[in-house]
């Protein structure tokens, strides 16, 4: 990855990469924020979006699940946040955040965190091939997300 990267260049090459894991596993991908441009005064500015919170749609022929993708650790918990915005989420949906350290390979894959509605796993059927390393119980009347671990 080049260091002189700007945010959004970096934020594609850590989704192409997620992507790239995922299919490595058998899943089927699709980004889901949109890209739109806004006219202020005489120039276009452009912005991204995120569909439901979520950067990244994956699926199998049998589940469904998001990914909200950070570049870095600090940022987890407002992932998590983002990934409940608006409205409770079916249980059978996976839901996580992920984000990829300094020099991982792909083969070793991202770290991730589950977002659930509840204290303990999500036992959807829809699990990311790696463990997560954090869970995030996410109340969408609460005033926000409680980190916790297995």
């Amino acid at each position: 990855m080049n260091l002189a990267m700007n945010y959004n260049q970096r934020h594609n090459y850590y989704v192409k990469r997620t992507q790239d894991w995922l299919a490595s596993h058998g899943f089927i991908t699709q980004k889901v924020e949109t890209n739109f441009s806004i006219t202020v005064g005489d120039r276009q500015v452009y912005t991204k979006r995120d569909f439901w919170g979520a950067d990244i749609a994956y699926r199998t022929d049998t589940c469904l699940g998001f990914i909200q993708l950070k570049t870095g650790a600090n940022q987890v918990a407002g992932g998590a946040k983002q990934l409940t915005q608006d409205t409770a989420w079916p249980p059978d949906i996976g839901r996580y955040v992920v984000w990829w350290d300094k020099g991982t390979k792909i083969i070793n894959g991202p770290n991730v965190a589950q977002v659930t509605d509840h204290y303990g796993p999500d036992y959807c059927s829809c699990h990311l091939p790696q463990e997560p390393v954090r869970y995030y119980t996410c109340n969408i009347e609460g005033p926000g997300c409680k980190r916790w671990t297995s």
